[in-house]
């Protein structure tokens, strides 16, 4: 299998097709480094659009390579109906508040939303929200449990909405395993013509959000949404 990836890895590559991600900046800047290390190991096989926060400064200064930043509300919609995921490399509290309150009156809070009302993949970076990271820790800044809890329950309110959070750890894996996933469908998708049985494969773009799930006896799923429907719990039903 990890053979077949790497031919159809080859000819997607040789046909210049790019899973294409959308980049939400925000005024956390915590662990970004390390996102942009990993994205730049699958540099040619992505492509970037980045829509920059503008309150606290350019993207131009960031550390997304080779990246188109999208500077007007125009483009970042025309972005946001062809991107593959949308990636907030490091969620910032006042993002927390405002996206689970369904607020838009920020630049990231803008895109935010126009990516949840499009029900887009959205994945983010708690590195900003978690305050059990030892960045905080080491300085004392997890101290006030109450605090801590009332960061959790935004974070609740948007992985109802749709967001999928992901430890600064955790991250190089989860990406690895979503490019495996995406290879396939990208195959399919762009090079051949789908086939009816093909309508019977969930992705983790198809279950990303979800409490519960109801599925045909036949339906198969990707690896990468196998791991999200345990990890979050989700009650999976089949059709009889």
């Amino acid at each position: 299998m990890e053979e077949i990836l790497k031919q159809l890895l080859a000819f997607i590559e040789s046909q210049q097709q790019k899973q294409e991600i959308l980049i939400i900046e925000t005024n956390s800047q915590l662990y970004q480094e390390n996102i942009a290390s990993t994205l730049e190991s699958y540099q040619k096989q992505l492509r970037f659009f980045i829509w920059p926060s503008t309150e606290y400064g350019s993207a131009e200064s960031s550390q997304w390579k080779e990246g188109t930043i999208l500077q007007t509300h125009k483009a970042l919609m025309e972005a946001m109906e062809t991107v593959d995921l949308v990636l907030i490399p490091s969620f910032s509290r006042d993002l927390l508040v405002k996206g689970a309150l369904c607020m838009s009156d920020t630049s990231s809070s803008y895109a935010l939303q126009l990516a949840l009302m499009k029900k887009k993949s959205v994945v983010a970076i708690d590195s900003g929200i978690n305050m059990t990271l030892e960045h905080w820790q080491l300085q004392g800044m997890d101290a006030n449990t109450a605090y801590n809890n009332s960061l959790a329950l935004f974070k609740d309110k948007l992985v109802n909405l749709g967001v999928n959070f992901v430890t600064v750890f955790d991250f190089s894996d989860f990406f690895s395993r979503w490019m495996k996933t995406q290879l396939p469908a990208l195959f399919e998708g762009k090079l051949v013509e789908k086939s009816e049985k093909s309508a019977d494969v969930r992705t983790y773009q198809d279950v990303v959000g979800q409490r519960e799930i109801t599925l045909k006896p036949h339906t198969k799923l990707t690896n990468l949404a196998q791991d999200y429907l345990r990890d979050k719990d989700v009650l999976v039903e089949y059709q009889r």
